[in-house]
């Protein structure tokens, strides 16, 4: 006698539901690191403005040609004249003798001094916006994304019994 028995899987006890972690941790992530980006592009054109807006704007004269790393710049201040050495980077490369450069003052500290072109003053600004909108790009791309489903847990296939038993 044979007999064929089927034995049923179990329903689940609740339904399957996509994780909801899976884009929120890449995205919260993203966007505090966009913040602290942010803030940090806020600040630093915050402070660029105020150069602009209350710095002293002066012709200083170049002295000393670069040697050394350093070179030598006068400038006018409040009818003396102010000499000072400044590294031989950035704004101040390839400085020569008697070159007039413009720069600014600060009024409230004199030593303080800032090359006045564009790009010295604007550079860490313009970077970090840059790098701000690549962030922002980038949580509007997972956000925006189509994610894979996720297969839900697989269950153990559907056996048929069958009792061969002869007698």
């Amino acid at each position: 006698m044979s007999s064929k028995r089927k034995i049923k899987p179990r329903p689940p006890t609740t339904p399957y539901r996509r994780p909801p972690l899976r884009r929120t941790i890449p995205v919260a992530g993203i966007l505090i690191l966009t913040l602290f980006s942010l803030y940090f592009t806020w600040k630093t054109a915050s402070e660029t403005r105020e150069i602009v807006d209350h710095w002293a704007r002066i012709e200083a004269t170049v002295n000393m040609a670069s040697s050394g790393g350093f070179a030598m710049i006068q400038y006018p201040w409040q009818g003396s004249i102010i000499g000072r050495s400044v590294r031989a980077q950035e704004g101040y490369k390839n400085l020569t003798a008697g070159q007039k450069i413009p720069l600014y003052v600060n009024p409230a500290k004199v030593s303080d001094i800032r090359r006045a072109a564009f790009l010295d003053l604007w550079r860490s600004p313009i970077g970090l916006c840059v790098i701000d909108l690549f962030l922002i790009g980038a949580i509007a791309l997972l956000i925006r994304a189509k994610l894979p489903p996720e297969q839900p847990p697989s269950s153990p296939p559907s056996r048929t019994l069958t009792d061969d038993a002869s007698p």
